[in-house]
């Protein structure tokens, strides 16, 4: 009875065994058929997909590269005459060539150019290029609800190549110009200072943005200098915008801290506008301004030292009309300053698209030039150490002394540091009896 037991314990044991073998040998094979089915399907993709890449990058003689890159997968955008407008590398979504066409936003950077050298355009886009027209592809609409920075991107591309938006696509930027509020400050900060230092004339691409609907939205402070009346005498051209609109016209410059200098240089007449004395004047507009500008800035998301700079040459464009009165020392400081070149050219453009009267710009260019032998702004002779030395308390006292010995320096009413250590003595002797004799009159 036991040994019975044994061999049906035995039995069992090898059915067991055989059982275990053959599901493992089956899972094998089943796994072995799966990946020869899987290498398959990559090689069909793969083939594919070499079909595709042995259409590689061509440059069409005419566009000038505005090509389709279609390797590793993906299908790119590349761009090399117009890489400044588009950016050197875009991926274009979709599983087809066709459908990532359709899906890209402006139909004259849709091109194919194939290994034969033919262009295969599948929208309309090289007839549009030819014409000059810019026309989002498909329903306008959808392109801008898909992407609300579409719209300025279109006005800009408009702008930069000379193009004329069409009319559908045109109708669908005001009809969604308000949603551009949703888009992010510092994507739109981009945009417009690529317009401003990338249009063929900045003025017409303002005026552009405004014909769009799209001005109103992102600048109203712009907006609103539209009919605010100047004095025909200093501006014959017109009103506070088409004056900035000729400066922008004429603007020539990659300095986009000066475009918006010379945007925002006159934002501050509307609010100070006030007709007075049978004219219209714009008291303080240019500290006004500067505070304005130093807002828009800060909505739109430039940097601090951005916002400095630009809000320091709105606020300080007047200061021009003085030059022939001023000091040897505030000439100095004015022709030493950072931006000097910068402002020199707001105020050409400024003069230049008002009066014409350019004299003052001569004149400081001249004084500029008369400098060029010497340090404009050289290291001062005196210290505050050497102003406490002299018997000055420490406090404010020490620098308006050290001022005054510095313009003294500047001046040239001085000709080394021992003459000028001198000639503060003198100043201080001069003061503190004059201090002396107004106590006495008490």
């Amino acid at each position: 009875m036991l040994v019975w037991f044994f061999l049906f314990i035995l039995v069992l044991a090898v059915l067991v065994a055989l059982h275990f073998w053959w599901r493992a040998k089956f899972n094998a094979q089943a796994e072995r058929r799966a990946a020869e089915i899987e290498v398959s399907q990559r090689k069909q993709q793969q083939t594919s997909l070499d079909a595709q890449a042995q259409q590689k990058v061509l440059f069409d003689s005419m566009l000038e590269g505005l090509l389709l890159l279609d390797r590793s997968r993906k299908i790119y955008l590349v761009n090399r005459a117009f890489k400044n407008l588009f950016g050197l590398k875009t991926e274009l979504r979709g599983k087809t060539i066709v459908e990532a066409l359709r899906l890209h936003e402006l139909d004259e950077l849709i091109q194919r150019v194939e290994a034969e050298q033919q262009v295969l355009d599948y929208v309309g886009g090289r007839a549009d290029i030819v014409q000059q027209i810019i026309r989002a592809v498909g329903v306008p609409a959808d392109r801008f609800r898909e992407d609300h920075l579409r719209m300025l991107r279109a006005a800009r591309f408009a702008a930069t190549l000379g193009f004329d938006i069409e009319p559908a696509t045109a109708n669908a930027i005001r009809a969604t110009a308000a949603r551009i509020s949703s888009i992010s400050a510092e994507r739109i900060r981009e945009e417009l200072s690529r317009l401003l230092v990338e249009a063929k004339q900045a003025g017409n691409a303002i005026v552009l943005l405004r014909d769009l609907g799209l001005l109103q939205m992102i600048l109203p402070e712009v907006a609103v200098m539209e009919g605010v009346e100047q004095p025909p005498e200093y501006h014959p051209e017109g009103d506070v915008f088409q004056h900035t609109l000729i400066m922008l016209n004429q603007m020539r410059t990659d300095d986009y801290r000066l475009a918006w200098a010379v945007l925002l240089h006159d934002v501050g007449k509307p609010p100070t506008a006030e007709f007075k004395e049978g004219r219209w004047r714009f008291e303080c507009h240019a500290r006004v301004g500067a505070d304005a500008a130093k807002v828009i800035l800060e909505r739109l998301k430039f940097s601090c030292d951005d916002q400095d700079v630009i809000s320091f040459m709105v606020g300080n464009h007047m200061r021009f009309i003085d030059v022939k009165s001023m000091r040897r020392a505030t000439l100095r400081r004015l022709v030493g300053a950072p931006t000097f070149l910068s402002e020199m050219e707001l105020h050409r453009l400024d003069c230049a698209s008002s009066h014409g009267d350019l004299e003052n710009h001569e004149y400081l260019m001249e004084f500029r030039r008369q400098m060029e032998a010497e340090p404009v702004l050289p290291e001062p002779w005196v210290n505050g150490r050497d102003i406490i030395a002299l018997g000055i308390p420490e406090g404010p006292l020490v620098g308006v002394w050290r001022k005054k010995a510095y313009d003294a320096q500047l001046e040239g009413v001085v000709a080394d540091r021992e003459a000028l250590i001198e000639w503060l003595r003198g100043e201080m002797g001069r003061v503190q009896e004059s201090e002396v004799r107004s106590q006495e009159s008490e």
